[in-house]
């Protein structure tokens, strides 16, 4: 990446999503390596659902870099087919006591990563989605990344670590993205803001 570790120092640790008309779908924990402790290491995962588009944000709270993925309904789908996927290959991986370490195929996003101030790529990028194999039956769903770069400014880049997800992390996330729960999750939330409006 195109940054110098002085400067990497004077970024703030920001939390906070890059677009407002958000609303939490679910929270949990996934990994990723940590270069510095030479080990995996768990760190926030969120799942959005943007009310005024209807796109679906996987939110990824690095501290220093967090960054966000933001996908239309379509993609979406692409992403519940590839966790259909993982379950199928789950199922073989344990019948046939074998370690595997392949692609199970991509699907798109558009990246928002804060390096000072939030930057957007100039459009989609693929994410690679890789079934890995920890141990027989500990099988995980790897999401893994080109570098991004800031639509605005070529020389502000960005490598997403590689994402780790656990196999009792995924029934969760698959959930969260369905029609059905972002229906409930917005019927929640009507509720509580109909709520709101006694208290003057």
């Amino acid at each position: 990446m195109k940054r110098s570790f002085l400067l990497s120092l004077l970024i703030l640790f920001a939390v906070g999503t890059v677009r407002a008309d958000v609303l939490t779908l679910g929270k949990c924990q996934v990994k990723r390596y940590n270069d510095v402790l030479k080990q995996m290491g768990y760190f926030d995962f969120e799942v959005q659902y943007d009310t005024k588009d209807g796109t679906i944000g996987f939110y990824f709270d690095h501290s220093l870099l967090p960054c966000e993925l933001w996908m239309s309904p379509q993609q979406r789908d692409v992403v519940s087919a590839l966790f259909a996927k993982y379950h199928e290959w789950d199922k073989m991986e344990v019948q046939k006591a074998v370690e595997i370490d392949k692609s199970m195929g991509k699907f798109s996003a558009h990246p928002y990563f804060k390096y000072g101030d939030w930057h957007s790529t100039d459009g989609d990028h693929d994410v690679d989605v890789t079934f890995f194999t920890r141990t027989v039956g500990n099988n995980e769903f790897v999401m893994v990344f080109d570098e991004w770069t800031a639509a605005t400014n070529e020389y502000i880049t960005h490598q997403e670590d590689t994402v780790y997800i656990e196999k009792d992390e995924i029934p969760l996330i698959e959930e969260w993205i369905t029609d059905a729960n972002i229906k409930k999750v917005l019927a929640e939330q009507k509720k509580k803001e109909d709520a709101e409006k006694d208290f003057k």
